[in-house]
C-alpha cells in the first residue's frame, strides 16, 4: 500500500517540462516554474486555495501559501511559494509522515534522479538533487513521535533572470 501511495506521489504527478528535458523536479503535480494562474489550478485539484500578498518592498515578489487537503497520498500538505514575477521560483511543500516513508520517498527519488548529495545536521537528514539549473531537496527531521518531511523545489532560471535584470 505505501508503494502505491508513494508511486501516486512521485512519479504519477510530477511535472516534467517536455520541451526541455529536464528531470521531473516536482511532487504532487506542482513545480517550480509554474506561473501563478497554474499554481492556483493545481492547488485547487488538490484540496487547495493559494493565497498570495505582494511584498511591500519589491512589487516583483510574492509569497503563496496554501493546506493542500486532498493529496493522492492522502496527507495533508503545506505550501508555501515564493513567485517572482508571477511565476514560482521557489516551492517548499511540508507534511508529517512515518520514518519508513520517507526511506522508501528516498528510494524513490533516488531511481527517478539518481544519487544524492546527502548532509546530516543533528538528527536532520537532507537529500539533494540538483540538475539543469533545478534542485529538489528532501529534509526529515524527527518531531513528536512523527517525522516532519519538507520538498524542496527550485527553479534556478526564475532566480537568475533577477540578477540579469539589473
Amino acid at each position: 500500500m505505501l508503494a502505491f501511495a508513494l508511486s501516486l506521489v512521485l512519479t504519477g504527478t510530477t511535472v516534467t517540462p517536455l520541451e526541455t528535458g529536464q528531470p521531473p523536479f516536482g511532487l504532487l503535480g506542482l513545480a517550480p516554474g509554474l506561473v501563478q494562474s497554474d499554481l492556483q489550478e493545481r492547488v485547487a485539484k488538490l484540496g487547495g486555495r493559494l493565497s498570495c500578498r505582494a511584498s511591500s518592498v519589491d512589487r516583483r515578489f510574492a509569497e503563496c501559501g496554501a493546506t493542500l487537503t486532498a493529496a493522492p497520498d492522502g496527507r495533508r500538505w503545506e505550501l508555501l511559494a515564493s513567485m517572482v514575477d508571477g511565476t514560482g521560483a521557489v516551492l517548499l511543500l511540508k507534511t508529517s509522515v512515518e520514518a519508513p516513508d520517507v526511506a522508501a520517498m528516498r528510494a524513490q527519488l533516488t531511481t527517478d534522479l539518481g544519487r544524492p548529495n546527502y548532509r546530516k545536521q543533528g538528527e536532520q537528514q537532507s537529500f539533494e538533487w540538483i540538475r539543469s539549473g533545478r534542485m529538489l531537496r528532501l529534509t526529515s527531521r524527527p518531531e513528536r513521535g512523527k517525522t516532519v518531511v519538507s520538498v524542496s523545489l527550485v527553479e534556478g532560471s526564475v532566480l537568475d533572470a533577477l540578477d540579469a535584470g539589473r
